[in-house]
């Protein structure tokens, strides 16, 4: 009789293959964790890249927001005192009032720097901003300067609103005519001079009701334009805090 033998030489045990398994799973887990932390890294660097990038823009919103504060109080100090002297304008020409009057001729209006706001809200970019309070900083910053612009916009209808105020009273023909169009400051100087020695006449109506409108738009315009002044000073305001915090919380001195 034959003896038969089994032969397990060449099969492999029970642990062998959980040693396989495990020895597979760690590798597994160990490139999942590497590509987590590669992938934790760049997004630091690239958070890092959109604060810096936000700073530079909040930094040049505040020097537009310092020179429109400055041009803003020059032409609210004239339109003031237009509305102060506005019954000599009923008399004979006056050189200040031409000065008064060139505060109507338009204001400093505010280009909102948002490249990097925009490509932060459009390319999915926020989520990279970690920190809640910075996003959350950035995102109220955003809407404050909005706000301002909703006003801006008021103001420019009431801009045009003035202007066609004032072209229906102002006689711009005789002063183009006096000055020759001359962009020379010292000939339109003594040829304003001139027109006041010769208490030169330079309304088109002295209609009491056409006045008044033109008033009545002067003071809603100079209305505006100190809410805009106010609006664009608190977003400064904003500006320089949001850029002292991120430096602080990114540690970018």
């Amino acid at each position: 009789m034959e003896v038969h033998h089994s032969h397990h030489h060449g099969q492999k045990r029970f642990k062998d293959y959980l040693s396989e398994f495990f020895m597979i799973f760690l590798a597994v887990t160990a490139g999942f964790f590497a590509e987590t932390i590669r992938e934790n890294i760049s997004n630091k660097e690239r958070e890092k890249e959109y604060i810096h990038s936000m700073i530079s823009d909040l930094k040049t919103d505040t020097s537009k927001l310092a020179s429109i504060d400055n041009n803003y109080r020059i032409f609210i100090k004239y339109q003031d005192s237009l509305m102060k002297n506005f019954k000599l304008l009923e008399g004979n020409f006056k050189v200040s009032l031409f000065l008064y009057l060139s505060s109507l001729a338009g204001y400093p209006d505010f280009i909102y720097t948002d490249g990097t706001i925009q490509q932060l809200k459009n390319a999915g970019g926020m989520r990279l901003i970690r920190k809640r309070p910075a996003m959350d900083s950035i995102l109220a910053y955003d809407a404050a300067v909005k706000e301002a612009l909703i006003d801006e916009e008021e103001l420019d209808k009431k801009f045009y609103d003035v202007q066609n105020n004032r072209d229906q009273i102002i006689n711009f023909h005789l002063l183009f005519d006096s000055t020759g169009n001359s962009k020379d400051p010292v000939k339109i100087t003594q040829v304003l001079n001139r027109m006041q020695n010769e208490k030169v006449d330079i309304l088109l109506t002295h209609d009491k009701v056409a006045l008044n409108h033109f008033f009545n738009s002067i003071h809603s315009y100079s209305f505006l334009c100190n809410l805009v002044k106010l609006d664009m000073a608190h977003t400064k305001t904003k500006a320089t805090r949001l850029i002292q915090y991120l430096q602080k919380e990114y540690d970018m001195k």
